[in-house]
């Protein structure tokens, strides 16, 4: 196809394209800024007849380099390249997390997917997310990735934790219609038992990664017969689960995602939740 994806430069030339395009807004009155274009429209600039019009010729005849990779989207390898040298580009700024760049380049429906459930309330009541909040970078979607990677692919895990998540985003970023509403359904059942059901009140200050990927997935894997159990009998569990010593300091202090301590703690939440 002639689809082109931009892994490096995006802001800078999406500003540059709406200062030729003229559109209705304004530069800063900051003291840096050129005094001839302090606080001046980027349309202004453009329509103007003299001395402004030549910032927006300088600008228009400008020359932007690009390399061109060439890359086949079928291919899994080729995917692994472009994550490998969005890592190598993103030295600079604010570097992009792993989930960020997912985000980059495997879009498509479960990217989408993630996006919606990342803004269902009760799963922002659960992680404590207010309105202000927008995705936390990303990271909470990366946790309901874990959640849907480790409940249908425990065992491709090899204790590479990056790669295992871009497998599984790879395989399912077109994914059909019947796999993201099926997926869809299991996260709201989950995170209406957690957040409405054993934390009615609020989620504690702070539960582990290690800990909500595990009560998601033994939930996921009890959710039948866990609907139909009191309340009570649920905040029971959960503490429970944060009893093991697979999730003690001792055990999460290092090697946290060896496949064996991962393994150690799915099994944990299976027996605690069954």
């Amino acid at each position: 196809s002639d689809k082109w994806i931009v892994i490096d430069g995006l802001q800078r030339m999406a500003t540059i394209i709406r200062f030729l395009r003229g559109d209705d807004w304004r530069l800063s009155k900051l003291e840096d800024i050129n005094g001839d274009i302090r606080g001046k429209s980027a349309a202004s600039i453009k329509n103007s007849k003299g001395k402004l019009r030549t910032y927006y010729t300088r600008i228009q005849n400008q020359s932007l380099p690009i390399n061109v990779l060439r890359c086949d989207f079928s291919k899994k390898s080729h995917m692994e390249y472009l994550f490998t040298i969005f890592h190598r580009l993103n030295a600079g700024g604010v570097k992009l997390n792993n989930q960020e760049i997912r985000n980059c380049i495997y879009g498509g429906a479960l990217n989408d997917l993630l996006f919606d459930l990342d803004g269902n309330p009760s799963w922002r009541k659960l992680n404590r997310m207010t309105k202000k909040d927008s995705n936390y970078r990303f990271v909470k979607q990366e946790l309901i990735l874990r959640f849907f990677a480790f409940h249908d692919n425990q065992d491709g895990y090899k204790g590479q934790i990056a790669k295992f998540l871009n497998d599984y985003m790879y395989s399912h970023r077109q994914a059909n219609e019947e796999f993201i509403e099926e997926k869809r359904k299991m996260f709201h059942r989950v995170v209406a038992i957690l957040s409405d059901r054993i934390f009615p009140d609020g989620p504690p200050a702070r539960i582990p990664t290690s800990v909500m990927e595990a009560a998601l997935v033994g939930i996921a894997r009890h959710i039948d017969q866990l609907e139909g159990s009191l309340d009570s009998d649920l905040r029971e569990k959960f503490e429970k689960l944060r009893e093991r010593n697979e999730f003690s300091e001792e055990a999460v202090a290092e090697g946290l995602s060896k496949v064996k301590k991962v393994a150690d703690r799915f099994k944990a939440a299976d027996e605690v939740f069954a």
